[in-house]
């Protein structure tokens, strides 16, 4: 066999393989593949036809298909050359749900341009360790639940769990539209100007604030949280807002700080479509369950040397890992060459991720048109979404049970010095955004369990109704956090209600 025989066989076998293996990746996963099954046919017809092709070349001349050759390898490395030129221009590692690699739709940076919004390409590492490498001492936001493996330990080895980050730091937060969100840490780690302790310690703070992500402040500027925008009326506020909080971990914080500062009113942010779910986990949690026994306390507020060292410890161990996975990234760049992700992505060929809500809703839109009927045809009526409602009412019939006991407990804690609780509704963006189901909420079941222990609530659903546009008030309209636009009028429209 001649060298050229030799190497045009070879040439042929990767191919094949190649052939083979896009081919095996659309029929084992044909039911997950975010297309029509029209399209993942036609996909299939394609490749068995290339093979047919190949089969019949082989009949012909080696010079004919040394030829057939050369013009499939270039077609195919010109594929890989708009894939690392696709991969280049739109991996923007700084938006974790689109990374890695992430299709950044057009209109994504239509509306960056039109904002004057330069966007951050960088991880959260990144920012972190370039901050450092100017010899400021930055950290990551720290996440304080979720844990169950430290909920154990802190009670078998007397560990305290911290209920906000690393004091008096420079903490990077999170990004969602298009810039990092960065605030500098108080005294005892939580969102708030430096020496707002002292002050609390001469003077009785006007507010209070517990809630979590959103009233931590992502993912928008130092001032444009709610802590800020409630400072701006020439109010005292101390914020203990931290991501991932649920309804304990609010009730731990009122127990921990609260009674220390002893403020005239205690806002209490619910955020809906989480907090039921994030007070199922702390329920279940041997520590951060402990803060519905009478007298239950760690102490937190005069141990802030205590929570550094924890925060720390936890953060660097998970740095590590993470500066692991970084090591690694140029080998995974390269994965996601190989596989051609990136293109894979923007034709709607790449397969969902686990528990990928949006998805789930995007199929569901496919099957409704695949069946002929307008995603207008959804059930939207009062019955099926008292339906749903009664539904999600049967699973989290504990959870709220729970979170009367908590709610109580909290407004009798307010009572010893004469402080009002208010209980203020904050809505997720799928109660605007999602077009083919009601977002399930609960909300009426909750305000009315709210209602019943007399505690007052502020509802700001008609702050974003009163908008045109309410989408407009979420980054780049899809949803998440408020952007500073929400932040300002649910702010504004909360002080006026106060």
């Amino acid at each position: 066999m001649s060298k050229k025989v030799f190497f045009l066989w070879s040439v042929k076998g990767v191919l094949l393989l190649w052939l083979f293996s896009v081919l095996y990746y659309l029929v084992s996963y044909r039911e997950q593949l975010i297309i029509g099954k029209s399209a993942v046919f036609a996909l299939i017809v394609v490749a068995v036809a290339v093979v047919i092709l190949l089969i019949i070349d082989f009949l012909r001349s080696i010079d004919l298909q040394f030829n057939s050759m050369v013009v499939g390898c270039s077609i195919l490395v010109a594929i890989y050359c708009i894939e690392a030129v696709h991969l280049a221009i739109f991996y923007y590692p700084g938006f974790p749900e689109y990374s890695p690699p992430i299709t950044l739709d057009a209109s994504l940076i239509k509306l960056a341009e039109s904002s004057d919004v330069m966007l951050d390409k960088r991880t959260g590492f990144e920012v972190v360790r370039d901050y450092r490498s100017r010899g400021i001492d930055a950290y990551p936001a720290f996440m304080v639940n979720g844990r169950q493996e430290w909920g154990e330990k802190s009670i078998r080895d007397g560990q305290i769990w911290p209920l906000g980050g690393h004091s008096n730091k420079l903490i990077v937060h999170c990004n969602e539209s298009g810039y990092w969100s960065i605030y500098n840490s108080d005294e005892k780690g939580f969102n708030n100007p430096p020496g707002s302790w002292e002050l609390a310690a001469k003077e009785k703070a006007d507010y209070l604030l517990l809630g979590d992500s959103f009233v931590h402040g992502a993912c928008v500027g130092e001032n444009e949280d709610y802590g800020a925008i409630l400072r701006s009326y020439a109010k005292h506020v101390i914020n203990l807002g931290q991501r991932g909080n649920g309804p304990l971990l609010n009730l731990a914080g009122l127990i921990e700080y609260g009674i220390e500062i002893k403020p005239s009113k205690v806002l209490w942010f619910y955020t809906e479509g989480n907090d039921l779910i994030n007070l199922r986990a702390e329920a279940q949690n041997p520590l951060v369950s402990k803060y519905l026994l009478d007298g239950f306390s760690q102490g937190l507020s005069t141990r802030v040397e205590e929570v550094d060292d924890i925060v720390n410890k936890m953060t660097n161990e998970h740095w590590a890992r993470i500066d692991e996975l970084e090591q690694t990234k140029y080998s995974a760049m390269l994965k996601y060459w190989a596989t051609l992700r990136s293109i894979r992505k923007r034709f709607g060929l790449e397969l969902p991720r686990k528990g990928d809500e949006g998805v789930e809703k995007l199929k569901r839109a496919i099957s409704l048109l695949e069946a002929g009927e307008s995603n207008l045809d959804v059930d939207r009526s009062d019955r099926g979404k008292r339906q749903r409602e009664a539904e999600l009412e049967d699973q989290y019939t504990l959870e709220i049970d729970i979170f009367r006991e908590i709610l109580l407990k909290a407004k009798n804690i307010a009572n010893t010095w004469g402080a009002e609780i208010v209980f203020v509704y904050m809505p997720s963006g799928n109660r605007f955004l999602d077009k083919l189901n009601s977002p399930g909420s609960l909300k009426k079941i909750v305000v009315e369990m709210v209602s019943s222990t007399g505690i007052r609530v502020i509802d700001l659903v008609p702050a974003f109704n009163a908008l045109t546009d309410p989408m407009g008030a979420f980054p780049f309209r899809r949803g998440g956090h408020y952007n500073s636009t929400g932040y300002a009028i649910s702010g504004a429209y909360l002080f006026k209600n106060l």
